[in-house]
């Protein structure tokens, strides 16, 4: 008889993360940035947890337990400490869901580069050479778009901001980017529909709504008319609203004259 495949546990801050595991859908896992280097890992025959960043995760040829070896080439111990100063910043009850580093081809005279993607935010964590860190960190309601750009060695991930600035990070681990790029994509369209609906509520005010008896409008119905198509106008350009939405409001405006 085959022998069942082993499977894994992994635990974060000391909470079990991921449970029956197996080791072809760790290491895509691991890949992807879902399971951190800091995470802690077990399987039958351990004798305690181990940390992930002490091992090589890759495709396994059997279903045999793999022979865990040191880590890769473009693996650095120093991975691990970003990895912490990135576990100093986060705030009660936040929780790194992707992260990608800087491949060290990009980064020879540097540090690499580490990019989270928290459950409130993206967090760049930029190491010095002789200690330290810096940090750049951006809301994702400021995230008004992502852009990913994949070449031969690296990937290329741009936040652009709603405010107009953006934020670059060459040269990451391909897999570890597009993880993060897709989650920062799904983040962007949850903020934008947020947003949609925020400004369709205030344009619905602020046409005016049922004025019992000789009670006086509001002061947000009192607003030109003009402003408040221009602002419709704009929602609609701006791809906030639909063709049937714009319509509808600019009737309930204009009836209002």
């Amino acid at each position: 008889m085959s022998s069942t495949p082993p499977t894994f546990k992994f635990s974060r801050q000391g909470e079990v993360t991921h449970l029956g595991v197996s080791y072809e859908q760790a290491s895509q896992l691991i890949r992807q940035g879902v399971i951190l280097p800091t995470d802690h890992f077990w399987t039958d025959g351990m004798s305690e947890w181990k940390l992930v960043s002490s091992q090589t995760w890759g495709v396994a040829a059997s279903t045999k337990i793999p022979n865990l070896t040191p880590m890769d080439t473009d693996a650095d111990p120093n991975e691990l400490k970003a990895m912490n100063c990135l576990q100093s910043v986060l705030t009660s009850g936040e929780k790194v869901l992707f992260y990608a580093i800087q491949r060290r081809l990009f980064a020879l005279f540097s540090r690499r580069v580490l990019v989270a993607a928290t459950t409130g935010r993206v967090i760049v964590i930029i190491r010095g050479l002789i200690g330290g860190f810096s940090m750049q960190d951006y809301r994702w309601q400021d995230v008004a778009d992502s852009k990913i750009s994949t070449g031969i060695f690296g990937a290329d991930l741009t936040l652009i901001l709603r405010d107009g600035n953006s934020c670059m990070v060459d040269g990451l681990r391909k897999e570890q980017a597009a993880a993060l790029y897709r989650h920062a994509q799904s983040e962007e369209q949850a903020w934008r529909e947020k947003l949609r609906v925020r400004q369709i509520e205030e344009l619905r005010a602020s046409s005016g709504g049922v004025h019992i008896g000789s009670a006086a409008p509001s002061a947000a119905s009192a607003a030109p008319v003009s402003g408040r198509l221009a602002q419709a106008k704009q929602m609609l350009d701006d791809g906030l609203i639909s063709d049937a939405e714009y319509e509808a409001i600019k009737a309930k405006i204009v009836s209002e004259i």
